[in-house]
Order: structure tokens, then sequence, then C-alpha cells
């Protein structure tokens, strides 16, 4: 969780705010105590994790997450942070269920639409036409095949951001899957998936004929993931992915894994900070990637 202002903060990865207490946090492992040990006065322990989360309950609405220069809205699936200065949203959140990603019931919606909720307008189809970027998918439409509304909201301009094709269809589209794989194994998983926005990227340049036209919407470097697993009562946990938006991508999607709290200094936001201050530092903190079950990606 991030904590004070940006004030007394330190500089990293292109410029985006560092928590400065994050060596400090690094030298005090959690998972340094056994299960079975009993737990100090001082410890927090993961039963203590368990009960701060059960009283959070379930669901897309449950976890609250930070803004940079975003305005929230909540569409009837998801959540989302809209930058109208970079006509795209900072992160978009849902809940994924096993009953969710395997139901399929629902045409896939292929009609991108303009966001009718965002009050400054969202990015439009047109905003992408010409520019050699696809209009990649925050909260992908093979997640919301349940349902109608579902797939409608999916296609609105405000869950697009600017992606490199063959980076959307190679390993992130790997690392969606993955997500999915992760739904139907542990029941339900809880979702957040943005673009890294700095204030520093290019613009998208469209060409209409002789022209080109210089758009608002932002060409990311990198996107994010985090997936939260709390529908096991032992043991919650959580993992983040940062990948370079790029062709010819190297490596596996683990390659690619971190800390959500590693993630938050990239990115300046507060992930789940709504949650107890305690159950933020034991689950962000540190990821182990072998607690992950995968398959051959």
């Amino acid at each position: 969780m991030l904590s004070g202002c940006y004030t007394e903060t330190k500089q990293d990865f292109a410029g985006i705010p560092t928590l400065q207490n994050e060596q400090k946090q690094a030298e005090t492992s959690l998972a340094q105590t056994p299960a079975s040990t009993k737990k100090s006065a001082n410890k927090y322990s993961t039963a203590d994790a368990i009960a701060d989360l059960q009283k959070m309950g379930e669901g897309d609405s449950i976890f609250i997450h930070s803004t940079r220069r975003g305005k929230v809205y909540h569409h009837k699936h998801y959540f989302l942070s809209y930058s109208e200065r970079d006509e795209q949203a900072e992160w978009v959140s849902y809940e994924l269920t096993y009953d969710e990603v395997t139901n399929t019931s629902a045409k896939k919606e292929d009609y991108f639409n303009d966001d009718p909720i965002i009050e400054t307008g969202s990015a439009t189809y047109s905003d992408y036409s010409g520019t050699g970027y696809d209009r990649g998918h925050m909260a992908p439409s093979a997640d919301f095949r349940f349902d109608k509304v579902a797939q409608i909201e999916c296609y609105y301009m405000s869950n697009m951001s600017p992606q490199v094709h063959a980076f959307n269809a190679g390993l992130w589209n790997d690392l969606e899957n993955m997500t999915r794989y992760w739904a139907r194994l542990y029941d339900r998983v809880y979702i957040v998936t943005g673009p890294l926005l700095t204030g520093k990227e290019q613009k998208l340049v469209k060409k209409k004929g002789e022209r080109t036209i210089k758009t608002k919407v932002s060409i990311p470097t990198h996107h994010f993931k985090v997936v939260f697993d709390y529908s096991n009562k032992k043991h919650p946990k959580m993992i983040a992915f940062l990948m370079p938006n790029e062709k010819n991508l190297k490596g596996k999607i683990m390659d690619y894994a971190m800390s959500v709290r590693e993630l938050e200094n990239k990115t300046g936001l507060d992930f789940f900070k709504n949650m107890p201050r305690k159950t933020q530092d034991y689950l962000e903190t540190y990821v182990k990637k072998s607690e992950w079950q995968t398959y051959d990606k």
C-alpha cells in the first residue's frame, strides 16, 4: 500500500515515484515464518490476513484502488479509472469466477463503442484507425463470455489501450489465458489490469489520406496485471506482472512476475487501498512464483 505523499519519494522507472520505505519493508520477510510457528504478539499471520479478508466479502466492488489522474466509473461487470489526459483507463478491475470463465454462452461482440458513461467522452474507434496499434482490451473479451451485457461493456473504448499486435496476440494473450486458468483452478480471482502511464508517452498518430492526425491517446511502454487469489481460505496470495508493449518479447510469463508492492512503486498506484494496512503489507510485499500453478507457457 502506498503511504504518505509524493513529496518525499525517490524517482525510479521512467520518473514514476517509488516508495521510500520499500527497502525497509523488504528486509522484514513475512515468508520466513513457518505456518506451524506460534506467532508472536507483534507478528501478523496468515490467519490474521484471512480473518480481515473475510470481513470484506467477495465481488467486483469490494476492493478500491487509487488513481493518479483518473476518475472512477462503475459498469455492471467492472470498475475503471479513466484518465482523460491519456484517453484510456489507468486501471480496470473485476472479479472472475469459475462459473463465469466456464460459461461461454454469450456471443462474442466484436463491435467497439464509445463509453456512454465517461463524462468527458472516451477515446473513439477512429482514434486507433491507421495507427498500426491494436485496440487492446484491458478486461479481455474472453473473460466476459458469460453474459451479453458483459460482452458489450468490455468492447467500450474506455477499456482499450494501444498495444503492439505481436504483443497483444503473443505473451500478453498468454497471460490472459493463464489468468482464466487460475480462475478455473482457484475458483475465484480478483484482477486489476492497466497501462503504465508516466506522462511522457507519445500519442497515437492516425493517417487519413495524405494527412496525419495526432490524437490524445497515449501509447504505453508497458502494461500490467495484478491477480489476487482470495478463494483459498488457508493461503490467500497475490502476484503482479509488468510486460513491455513491444514485439518479439522474450521469455515466459513468469519472467515478468513481481510483487504487487514492486508494481505499485513503478506505477505510483495504490492497489487494494481499502484493505487493512497490515493485510496489504502481508500480501503485497512478497510473491512466491512456485505457489502459482502454471501450464507450459
